[in-house]
C-alpha cells in the first residue's frame, strides 16, 4: 500500500473515533496533507526508511521551525508503527533519527510602563481584551474561548477551561495543567464590569461571535503609535509571567510553583526553563543587594 493512502485512512479513522483533541487532529491533518503526503507521493509503506526520514527532515527545516519539522518526522514514525500494527509492513524501518535542535524562544518582555503606553493606543473596543491579556498572562486562544460563566467578578477570578483555534473550541486547553483559576487584577475587574455581554463568549466580534482573527495587527499599530518597539503580541503573556518571576522573594507567598500554576505550564520546570534568563537577571540584582547590605 502507498504511504499517502494509508496515512489518510489512519487519519480519518482516528478522527472518527475522536482519538485526539480537535487541535491535535487539525495539526496532524495539516502535516500529512501539506508535507508528508506530497513528500512521499507514490512511495510504498515498506520503502519508507531511515534515509527517507532524514531527507524529509532536511527538506522541512527550510520551510518551518525545527520543532514543527521534528513533529512531522515523529508523526511519520507513528504512522509507520500503525502500519506495523495493521500487518501491512513487518517493521518500522525508520528507527532512531537525530532530530533538529530546538532552541527556546527568545523572551524579550515589555515593562509594565511600556505596555500601559501601548494600551493607551488600543481602540476602545479591544481595551478589555488586551487589559485582560496583560494582567493575566493567559494564552490568546484561552481568552478567545473564555465565557462569562468562567468569570466571577465578585470573587475577582476566572477559570480557564478550554482554548480556541482555527474557528473551533477545544474541549481542553493546551495541557492538563492549563485548566486553572487565575486571580484577576482590579484593572481587569473594572474593564469587564463595564462590558455589556452580547454573547456567551466574553470577547467577540461585531456579530457576537468569538474572536478568531489575529489581534497582532491591532497590537502592532498601537506599538507604533506609542513609540514602543514592536514584538509579536504573544510576548504580552511572556511579559506578565516574567513580571511575576521578578517578584519572587519580594511578594510574600509568591514562588515558582504558584507562577507555573497561574501560567498553566505543564510543570514548574517548564517555567524555569523558559524564564531562566529572567531568573538569572533577578539573581544578579539580588546579589548586588546582598553585597550592599554586607
Amino acid at each position: 500500500m502507498k504511504f499517502e493512502t494509508f496515512a489518510q485512512q489512519w487519519l480519518a479513522h482516528n478522527i472518527s473515533i475522536e482519538s485526539w483533541r480537535p487541535i491535535t487532529a487539525r495539526n496532524y491533518q495539516s502535516l500529512i496533507v501539506a508535507h508528508l503526503a506530497p513528500a512521499l507521493a507514490g512511495v510504498e509503506l515498506e520503502s519508507v526508511t531511515r534515509m527517507t526520514a532524514q531527507k524529509l527532515l532536511h527538506d522541512l527545516k527550510s520551510k518551518m521551525c525545527p520543532a514543527r519539522a521534528n513533529k512531522a518526522v515523529c508523526l511519520l514514525r507513528t504512522i509507520l508503527d500503525a502500519a506495523v500494527g495493521e500487518g501491512l509492513i513487518d517493521r518500522n524501518l525508520i528507527g532512531k533519527i537525530e532530530l533538529l535542535e530546538e532552541t527556546a524562544p527568545v523572551i524579550q518582555p515589555w515593562t509594565m510602563k511600556e505596555m500601559k503606553r501601548v494600551l493607551d493606543h488600543i481602540p476602545a473596543r479591544w481595551q478589555p481584551y488586551f487589559t485582560t491579556l496583560i494582567y493575566t498572562g493567559a494564552r490568546p486562544g484561552e481568552l478567545a474561548a473564555l465565557k462569562w460563566t468562567d468569570i466571577s467578578l465578585s470573587e475577582a477570578k476566572m477559570v480557564i477551561k478550554r482554548s480556541r483555534s482555527a474557528g473551533h473550541d477545544n474541549d481542553t486547553p493546551k495541557t492538563e495543567n492549563a485548566i486553572r483559576t487565575i486571580p484577576l487584577h482590579d484593572a481587569v475587574v473594572d474593564v469587564l464590569r463595564q462590558m455589556t455581554p452580547s454573547s456567551t463568549y466574553v470577547f467577540t466580534n461585531k456579530k457576537g461571535e468569538p474572536i478568531d482573527r489575529s489581534m497582532t495587527e491591532i497590537w502592532e499599530r498601537a506599538c507604533e503609535a506609542a513609540g514602543v518597539e514592536y514584538r509579536r503580541s504573544y510576548m504580552i503573556r511572556h511579559s506578565c509571567i516574567s513580571r511575576l518571576v521578578n517578584k519572587i522573594g519580594i511578594v510574600k507567598n509568591l514562588d515558582i510553583s504558584t507562577i507555573s500554576r497561574v501560567a498553566g505550564h505543564s510543570n514548574p520546570n517548564t517555567t524555569i526553563k523558559m524564564y531562566m534568563r529572567t531568573l538569572i537577571e533577578d539573581q544578579e540584582q539580588s546579589d548586588k543587594a546582598v553585597r550592599s547590605a554586607l
